[in-house]
């Protein structure tokens, strides 16, 4: 496992370009089980990423529902799309992930809000098929007494947007990264690709159907086409 001898700011940015470049394999630490969820909100609090940020999300492995909104109405209204990371082991704690967005229909984004300590990311972010890099310094090992399992939780940050009609908004992988490939690192660094990072959050506008990440994603390998597995995940609560 790698060891950074670095002062801790140069540490942050060293480990955000690391994220970004490095190879994708799991490692020491290992953080595979996290899932980037989304969860949409009417309107942000005076302290959106700290005292008045979204908590209580009960999400876990055991496949326990939780309780992340993953429907919102395509009239226009805005929706605060918060992305978290959930199923954190406490002891291993979270440094960063490396991801991106896609949107399809009617769904568009507006702005991006950053609640990690650093983000890298070019001109286009939040654009569909664009990404981004969020490091944390302090490393996040929260915990959130509502998982079953004890597991802890980070908010990276949350996209202002809506839609006038039928669309959806989904965690994909960054363009830099091969095809569902989504990284995360832990609190020394090590990095670990993501399980089923093809379905990770997906908020639904409309008539399209949300994804709630705290269920267990059908196997890609097992179905014959992507279109079959959206169509299965489309289903689900």
């Amino acid at each position: 496992m790698m060891r950074w001898r670095i002062p801790r700011t140069a540490q942050i940015l060293v480990t955000g370009i690391a994220l970004l470049l490095a190879p994708l394999t799991a490692q020491a630490g290992d953080l595979s089980q996290v899932k980037l969820a989304l969860h949409a909100v009417g309107s942000p609090s005076k302290d959106p990423c700290g005292a008045d940020a979204p908590s209580g999300f009960g999400c876990s492995r055991l496949n326990y529902p939780g309780n992340l909104t993953v429907q919102w109405p395509a009239d226009g209204t805005p929706a605060y799309v918060y992305v978290l990371a959930l199923d954190i082991p406490p002891t291993v704690g979270l440094a960063g992930a490396t991801f991106g967005m896609t949107y399809t229909g009617g769904a568009f984004p507006a702005s991006w809000n950053r609640c990690s300590t650093y983000d890298f990311h070019g001109p286009d972010w939040p654009a569909s098929g664009s990404g981004i890099t969020v490091t944390f310094d302090p490393c996040q090992d929260t915990v959130d007494p509502t998982d079953p399992e004890g597991e802890a939780f980070a908010i990276l940050g949350y996209i202002t947007m809506g839609a006038y009609s039928a669309g959806a908004a989904q965690v994909i992988h960054h363009p830099n990264s091969p095809p569902w490939q989504i990284t995360v690192a832990d609190c020394s660094a090590a990095e670990s690709l993501l399980n089923e990072s093809w379905c990770q959050g997906k908020i639904g506008f409309g008539t399209e159907s949300g994804w709630n990440a705290c269920f267990t994603c059908p196997d890609p390998v097992a179905t014959s086409t992507w279109g079959a597995v959206k169509k299965t995940m489309a289903s689900q609560p």
